[in-house]
């Protein structure tokens, strides 16, 4: 009988023993989109250790996979890493406001008043 392998184990052989992964690559083992990692860093909800070498984002696979046993929680066959917005989030209330319903259409913000023409072209001027 075979042991089950660990988070850690796992991740190393899908990304053949790289310790540094780019976002793409963590969202990739996370089961999550790199978008959403993106956005939950930038609103500062998410709690994976990232660092900078060089331009880029980096996430250590050691770190990554303490993140994920952490999401999962306690039990050994805890369920995948949930994402989503949080409750009574800014997506969340519109469309709860448009009854439910995705429009496809976002909420215009008026102008100010006095605010001018947009600009135009280079071509306009």
């Amino acid at each position: 009988m075979t042991a089950m392998k660990t988070t850690l184990e796992l991740l190393m052989e899908l990304f053949k023993g790289e310790v540094w992964l780019t976002l793409k690559q963590a969202a990739t083992g996370a089961g999550m989109a790199e978008q959403t990692i993106h956005n939950q860093l930038c609103e500062g909800r998410c709690t994976l250790p990232v660092r900078k070498i060089g331009r880029r984002r980096k996430v250590n696979i050691i770190d990554l996979a303490d993140w994920i046993d952490a999401k999962r929680g306690p039990s050994a066959g805890g369920s995948a890493p949930q994402g989503g917005a949080p409750q009574g989030s800014a997506p969340q209330q519109r469309l709860a406001a448009a009854g439910g319903k995705r429009t496809g259409v976002r909420p215009t913000v008026p102008a100010a008043s006095g605010a001018g023409q947009a600009r135009g072209t280079v071509n306009d001027r």
